[in-house]
């Protein structure tokens, strides 16, 4: 009786509510949803959209297998079999080991599909007033012109990231280029379109579609020529590399071999050094090494439900208490014994804990071999 009653009382209050909202409520949406018209009027909607692109790569998504893109890479290698959990005491992975997983498939779509919807905002709110200029004078245009040519330049190589990541699990390995894969949308679905969802593209529709975006981002990014104040922020030489794998998964290598050089020639991919291999070289993002990166910090992790909560053996975490993941041991067994990274993982991690529960566990990639110092770098 007390549940019908409860059912009574909201729907008659919901009824008066109803009545009065044409004489005083106020029926433009408030709080966290705003009309289209609100978002272009803000006050620097457009840097505000590309920061908030790059804090999606990364997100919480209430599990403690699910914290953004890092949680997908390993999604990947433990499917393609290059990782393996050896214990499944709190079964966080478990299902992707096992190759049982159901659910993975909608999470990526949601979160690839999320960015691009966020892309496409930014860059309707960039062409508001036409479309950036490319120029060989980018000096002589106003602030807000060069700042637009520049962000525009990231969210069209943030966007072809995405659905070239769209590609490695959605478009099957030797999928022909009539066969039909994912949608394509390069304007922001919002909640007064009529359709439902685009139709699938094909897949030289979505490699298309990847060539374009990161080819016009490279002229942006060479015409503009902007600075970075942070490496979590894109710029020439990723969308350069991201260009050339792209040629590389469809088999074009003289293309993948251009863009490829191109960076390398650029300056900017530095290889470790030996010496630095298990040292110091993965802890710190302002190492040459990192292209493409954030530090790890409270702000930007959900403690164990991060790639650090789930894979290191040294902190308070999964991988220290029951769920541990390592190299597989075929991927292990092929690096010849002269590779300086074989030593990224200990064949039993003695120097954390002896016994087989840590056998091919990462005993000297997160950490240095010498100083076990706490290595906090993650690329985006």
């Amino acid at each position: 009786m007390k549940k019908i009653y409860y059912i009574l009382t909201l729907a008659a209050t919901a009824l008066l509510w109803t009545g009065c909202a044409d004489s005083y409520l106020t029926q433009e949406p408030g709080g966290s949803t705003i009309t289209e018209e609100q978002y272009l009027e803000m006050d620097n909607v457009v840097e505000g959209t590309v920061n908030g692109v790059y804090t999606l790569l990364y997100p919480y998504g209430g599990d403690h297998d699910v914290f953004g893109q890092r949680s997908i890479d390993m999604y990947g290698d433990l499917l393609c079999g290059d990782m393996a959990m050896e214990t499944f005491n709190y079964g966080w992975f478990q299902t992707d080991e096992l190759m049982q997983t159901y659910t993975r498939r909608s999470y990526f779509w949601a979160y690839y599909y999320g960015i691009i919807r966020a892309c496409n905002r930014g860059l309707n709110a960039v062409e508001v007033d036409g479309k950036p200029v490319l120029t060989d004078k980018p000096d002589t245009l106003s602030d807000q012109a060069y700042q637009f040519g520049t962000y525009y330049a990231q969210l069209l190589t943030m966007r072809g990231w995405t659905y070239a990541g769209l590609t490695r699990y959605f478009i099957p390995v030797g999928a022909a280029e009539t066969d039909l894969a994912v949608p394509i949308y390069t304007q922001e679905v919002t909640e007064k379109d009529s359709i439902i969802g685009a139709p699938r593209a094909t897949v030289a529709d979505i490699y298309l579609r990847i060539e374009e975006d990161l080819q016009t981002a490279i002229s942006y990014f060479d015409a503009y020529k902007p600075t970075r104040d942070n490496k979590i922020k894109t710029n020439i030489d990723i969308a350069r590399i991201l260009l050339a794998y792209s040629y590389l998964n469809k088999g074009d290598n003289a293309n993948a071999l251009k863009y490829a050089k191109e960076a390398i020639d650029n300056g900017s991919p530095y290889v470790l050094a030996q010496s630095e291999v298990l040292t110091t070289g993965f802890n710190d993002v302002t190492n040459k090494s990192w292209i493409w990166g954030q530090d790890v910090m409270v702000e930007t992790t959900t403690s164990l439900a991060s790639f650090f909560g789930q894979c290191d053996i040294y902190s308070y975490s999964y991988a220290s208490a029951g769920d541990v993941k390592g190299v597989d041991q075929n991927l292990y067994e092929s690096i010849p014994a002269w590779d300086i990274r074989k030593g990224w993982w200990g064949v039993y991690a003695a120097s954390h804990k002896d016994g087989s529960d840590f056998k091919y566990a990462p005993d000297g990639k997160f950490y240095s071999a010498t100083s076990k110092e706490l290595q906090v770098t993650v690329i985006g």
